[in-house]
């Protein structure tokens, strides 16, 4: 039984699937165990006045040592065996509905097997046992949790190494980059489990006194740690080292694959095609870089690499009127490529007025 703050014995929760069966006092108002306020859990002073003889032959008190009551036949077995670590105070839950009750009473069991012999102090033994189900609990879920995103890594999802693991696949170049991202993610996961066995190698030293014997009563938390590293280290070398393995070898097979053995190959046709449209982009370039040259030969000024208008670049409004002038500009004698430039900077706007008037009579006589 709990006292809460006004000091009424609270009894179990009476939240759907909470399965608290007794009020635990806290420095805060709300149960220790279940965090549910006081009104949540059963007022055990308005049970036991409002109960009746033939009620209470049908429901199972908190002082009694029942355990379980089951329906066979129409009939009401109650079994009044019990363990003695079954105890309510060591911190038993009757009845456990959740998956972490029942994982609570079985690291409930293996430690007062293995603490109980030597301590003999309830409060000790159940603050004790609080501490050591929270970490097993942490450890266990921890190690599920990298079971699950190894499998998830393995999964048939577009981001995930399912169809690269399959018989008939066949390495392409375009995979390498997925692959190194599978892989990278991998050795992530080895590192995350390395760093938890550490840390569960750090607990079990220290169970261990100075002289290298094990402390008295601390056989259970020793036989967790040394389970839960082994399961690790398995895990690790039969699970996260060949599937590391695999992609690395996958990964180098598409970088040796050839474009050429991809199926079918490029016909003359395409070829032609290809290398005019290189040509023309070449030409584009080269064009478009020579604008730009004359631009600033004629005074422009290039606004973020760019001498059109429509860039934001000013026009240029005043030459000389002499095509000397122009000649002397170039170094030599205007090429026909050169006139094509001037061609175009006229119809993008590069000139107006008086320079637009010399360009064209220059280009046009």
């Amino acid at each position: 039984m709990g006292l809460d703050d006004r000091g009424i014995d609270r009894g179990k929760c009476r939240v759907e699937e909470c399965d608290c069966t007794e009020f635990v006092a806290s420095d805060a108002m709300s149960c220790g165990y279940c965090g549910d306020p006081p009104a949540k859990h059963q007022n055990l002073q308005q049970h036991v006045s409002s109960s009746t003889a033939s009620s209470s032959t049908q429901n199972v008190t908190l002082s009694s040592n029942i355990v379980e009551a089951k329906q066979s036949g129409g009939a009401t077995k109650l079994s009044t065996t019990i363990e003695p670590w079954m105890n309510k105070k060591f911190g038993y839950i009757s009845d456990p509905k959740r998956k972490t009750g029942q994982f609570y009473n079985t690291v409930l069991k293996s430690l007062y097997e293995s603490f109980w012999p030597y301590c003999g102090n309830i409060t000790i033994f159940h603050n004790t046992f609080i501490v050591e189900r929270n970490r097993q609990l942490k450890y266990s879920s921890n190690f599920g949790n990298f079971q699950s995103k190894l499998a998830y890594f393995k999964s048939e999802n577009e981001a995930c190494a399912g169809k690269y693991l399959k018989e008939d696949y066949f390495p392409l170049p375009h995979d390498v980059d997925n692959l190194e991202r599978l892989i990278d993610n991998a050795s992530k996961l080895e590192q995350k489990v390395v760093t938890e066995i550490e840390k569960i190698s750090k607990d079990d030293d220290s169970l261990f006194c100075q002289n290298g014997r094990l402390k008295s009563g601390r056989q259970s938390q020793h036989n967790f740690n040394e389970d839960t590293i082994h399961k690790m280290n398995i895990f690790i070398a039969d699970e996260i080292k060949p599937f590391n393995k695999t992609l690395v070898e996958l990964k180098q097979k598409c970088k040796v694959t050839s474009w050429n053995k991809r199926g079918k190959k490029r016909t003359d046709k395409q070829r032609k095609r290809e290398n005019k449209w290189k040509v023309e982009a070449r030409s584009k370039c080269r064009k478009l870089n020579r604008c730009k040259e004359i631009y600033e030969l004629f005074g422009g000024h290039l606004m973020s690499e760019c001498f059109t208008p429509e860039m934001g670049a000013y026009q240029i409004t005043e030459i000389e009127d002499t095509c000397t002038f122009i000649e002397n500009i170039f170094s030599d004698t205007l090429s026909e490529f050169d006139k094509c430039c001037l061609a175009d900077m006229v119809k993008e706007g590069c000139f107006r007025e008086l320079a637009l008037e010399f360009i064209e009579q220059y280009l046009y006589q």
